[in-house]
């Protein structure tokens, strides 16, 4: 009895890799500085400074907010009683634009994984987490 050897070919599926948001390096106006966290809640203030020191820019759609559309925005809005353009830009939770003065003492710079969630028009791009900012 002799011994014979049969050769299969085993056609390769490549399976494409899930790709993950990267953030946006920033415009003219505004760099990326990093992932900073919303103070608690009980404190009554946001990242970007107390009640009337920040806009939320209105969209017509917050389903379509990317990077660059929510730093031009905060870039033309000029501040309250005219003190000129904003300090800050900060994109939260995929859809969330926010423009401000100043950075509450409560928040704090955390690491990066805290911010990736994919932005509500552009899915390749980070737009911060949930009660997360990537500030700008």
């Amino acid at each position: 009895i002799s011994a014979s050897t049969v050769e299969i070919e085993v056609p390769s599926i490549t399976i494409p890799s899930a790709t993950s948001p990267t953030p946006v390096p920033g415009d003219d106006t505004f760099l990326l500085i990093g992932c900073f966290n919303e103070p608690p809640a009980i404190s009554s203030t946001r990242a970007l400074g107390a009640t009337g020191s920040y806009l939320t820019p209105i969209f017509a759609s917050q389903d379509a907010l990317t990077v660059p559309l929510c730093l031009e925005a905060c870039g033309v809005a000029l501040a309250p009683n005219s003190t000129g353009p904003y300090t800050y830009a900060g994109v939260e939770n995929s859809r969330e634009c926010y423009c401000g003065l100043t950075l509450s003492l409560l928040s704090k710079p955390v690491t990066e994984g805290y911010c990736a969630s994919p932005c509500a028009a552009d899915s390749t791009t980070i737009c911060g987490g949930y009660g997360y900012l990537s500030l700008y």
